[in-house]
């Protein structure tokens, strides 16, 4: 009952965490580019940012994605003609 309880709460600060690092990478990316385009100015470090963040989204959600049992379909695009 504790161990299910623990994995219960587990799961949902991963699913928290997925949630936070995706607001705050959206949230990164459109501070950077207000500031670019609309100051004529920007922050360098916004871009590293952003780019940690990205990375540690990438392997939250595929940590995820294999608990929840999702896959990535191929999808064939040649074409025979």
């Amino acid at each position: 009952m504790a161990t299910s309880k623990l994995i219960s709460k587990l799961e949902r600060f991963e699913e928290n965490c997925i949630c936070l690092l995706f607001v705050s990478m959206a949230g990164l990316t459109f501070y950077e580019v207000l500031m670019r385009f609309a100051f004529n100015t920007g922050l360098m470090w916004v871009s590293e940012l952003t780019l940690h963040v990205a990375a540690w989204f990438v392997l939250f959600g595929a940590a995820y994605g294999v608990k929840k049992g999702s896959r990535i379909k191929h999808v064939d695009t040649t074409f025979v003609r």
